[in-house]
């Protein structure tokens, strides 16, 4: 999960004008593509990322995308959309106000989300075209894990867990202070206060520097026993949303490993529960 900044409309005009007198020609495509497809909510923007292409970006309205455009791109689109409905409830949809599709190569990031920073409580959840599909177009079966991880983010991260006036000590995140109650808080302070230096350093050095990478690789091996995955062990956002997906996939663990622990933990909240029972029934051969 990242935050970004997005480009307007009216800069990725002027920048296709300033590329066109400079070199004749707009040099990418995908470009043309862009322009040609006027039919969408919201036209495709560019992100400031560099290596990253975004496709089309779709306005959410009553839990659906919309489109008068029938390319194999849109096709794309409504089969992911359809998956991500298979794994968001109703309650939640509501939370997501726009939909991407972007590509950053193959096998880099399958899908993210970032907060809306145009609308209060609202989220984008962006996916990669080129990850999501096998060559034989078949959903890539790893879509519905990640689409899991990342429904967890919005979760555990929207503002019905925040309280940026609460004065008690919690888990404070760049999405604000957790409330006392908030899941994330409640797990951070079982399974992390004893790490808040480590904590501490992570947040403070840029993402995948090379600093960044020896100090979490450090860490994962001093207490891999305690992480479902390494991925886990970045930090106490993306590990809750990595145990998220076993809570979701796996029976109750029945040893007493802080990682089997951190499953169990989640059964702890109705609200969870019910969100697993929802995403069994309508995956139940694809999972």
């Amino acid at each position: 999960m990242r935050i970004r900044k997005i480009i307007t409309k009216k800069l990725i005009f002027l920048f296709i004008i300033l590329n066109f007198f400079i070199n004749t020609k707009i040099y990418s495509n995908d470009f043309n593509n862009i322009l040609e497809n006027k039919n969408y909510y919201n036209i495709a923007s560019s992100s400031v990322d560099l290596g990253e292409k975004v496709f089309h970006e779709l306005e959410v309205k009553n839990e659906e995308i919309f489109s008068h455009n029938s390319s194999n791109d849109m096709n794309k689109c409504f089969d992911i959309w359809k998956c991500i409905k298979e794994i968001v409830p109703s309650k939640y949809l509501n939370y997501i106000s726009k939909f991407e599709l972007y590509t950053d190569g193959y096998e880099n990031t399958l899908a993210y989300v970032t907060s809306d920073i145009n609308r209060d409580n609202k989220w984008m959840i962006c996916v990669d075209i080129n990850d999501s599909f096998k060559n034989d177009g078949v959903l890539n079966e790893r879509i519905k894990e990640t689409i899991m991880h990342e429904f967890m983010h919005i979760i555990t991260l929207n503002n019905s867990q925040m309280d940026n006036s609460n004065t008690s000590k919690t888990y404070t995140i760049a999405e604000g202070k957790l409330k006392e109650d908030a899941i994330l808080n409640d797990f951070y302070n079982r399974f992390w206060s004893k790490h808040e230096d480590y904590v501490k350093k992570e947040e403070s050095i840029k993402p995948y520097s090379e600093e960044y990478n020896i100090l979490t690789n450090n860490f994962y091996s001093l207490n891999k026993d305690e992480f479902i995955t390494k991925y886990a062990s970045s930090n106490p956002v993306e590990d809750i949303a990595e145990t998220f997906i076993y809570f979701i996939k796996s029976d109750i663990p029945l040893d007493n490993s802080i990682k089997s622990q951190k499953i169990r933990f989640l059964y702890t909240y109705t609200e969870l529960i019910d969100i697993k029972n929802f995403i069994l029934n309508n995956c139940k051969t694809t999972l």
